[in-house]
């Protein structure tokens, strides 16, 4: 069987993986921000735009999509030419994911009053959303699933092959 093709189409499927992850950590930041025309921006208070953004940011598509990448460029057939370039980019995708997940999650956390948003009843000042315990942990652990792609991501980014391919890398640490 003949694999040169499926070798051949392995850069361009992972960077579209990455450009996919890309996509929805940027309708996450539409969402956080509020801005007009957003994916959803609940009610404009900032607590629930974080609750809505958060998923954005630690869903499956930044969580795997990366890695899948990754897999594919250093894995599936050798290394690419370009797979320092795709790991290292995959690598900010991830780490990008992860901070701003976490800091919707402290948004979100955030208790008490917020100002009342353009859907709250007629005379309505202020508004309280309380969030239940099982969504931060369950919104913990899709955090640490999108940590635990970036960890491995670093790890595959540091391994002296991807190091030899790259060229441009800066030397690792030795412990």
């Amino acid at each position: 069987m003949d694999w040169d093709n499926a070798r051949r189409v392995r850069e361009p499927i992972a960077w579209i993986l990455l450009i996919i992850a890309t996509v929805g950590i940027a309708l996450g930041i539409w969402t956080l921000a509020g801005l007009p025309g957003g994916p959803s921006i609940g009610d404009g208070v900032v607590q629930t735009r974080a609750l809505l953004a958060v998923n954005y940011f630690s869903g499956v598509y930044p969580a795997l999509l990366p890695v899948l990448a990754v897999l594919l460029v250093a894995f599936a057939g050798g290394l690419t030419r370009r797979a320092g370039q795709l790991i290292t980019a995959a690598a900010g995708v991830q780490a990008l994911a992860v901070g701003l997940a976490v800091v919707s999650l402290v948004i979100e956390s955030q208790g008490g009053e917020q100002p009342a948003g353009p859907h709250a009843p007629a005379g309505a000042v202020s508004e309280t959303t309380q969030i239940s315990n099982w969504t931060y942990i369950s919104q913990g652990s899709a955090i640490a699933l999108v940590a635990a792609g970036l960890i491995l991501i670093l790890a595959i980014l540091r391994s002296p092959a991807v190091r030899a391919v790259a060229g441009s890398l800066p030397a690792a640490r030795r412990p």
